[in-house]
């Protein structure tokens, strides 16, 4: 049980059933399962060429998943150390599995036609909203935004 869990169950039962209290519930249950230590929840989505990347494709593996958008300053800015990550690891099993964000596909192709020299290797998939969402409630984040 993390700390916020803790102070949550510490408040009144009116407050945690309440509208709020339950949107605060199901927020830390969702950052729960995809906490430390726990496997992630399964996702699929497409490749910048059509082809479906499963995240349960790399079981037993190491997967860094990188959201990120074409939009985002400081997603792009990480992204040298995100490639460094995987030229010292690959060798060692790392795979990066690198997910936009972007709100339309185009930006985002446009945005791996520039990153494919520099990243080659990654794999790199667009979320459109209703996968986003169904990522949310599976607990990647609770905004999903990078």
């Amino acid at each position: 049980m993390t700390r916020l869990d803790t102070l949550f169950h510490g408040l009144a039962p009116g407050i945690q059933n309440c509208w709020n209290g339950q949107k605060v519930r199901e927020t830390l249950e969702a950052q729960m399962k995809t906490s430390v230590g726990r496997t992630a929840p399964a996702f699929d989505q497409p490749d910048a060429d059509g082809h479906s990347i499963s995240l349960s494709s790399f079981k037993g593996k190491y997967v860094l998943i990188d959201f990120w958008a074409s939009w985002c300053g400081p997603c792009r800015a990480e992204n040298p150390a995100v490639l460094k990550a995987y030229k010292n690891y690959h060798d060692k099993g790392l795979f990066i599995l690198a997910v936009s964000l972007d709100d339309k596909k185009e930006d985002w192709l446009a945005a791996v036609k520039r990153r494919t020299a520099v990243d080659a290797g990654l794999r790199s998939s667009w979320l459109e909203e209703q996968r986003r969402r169904r990522l949310w409630h599976q607990g990647y984040s609770d905004e999903l935004s990078p």
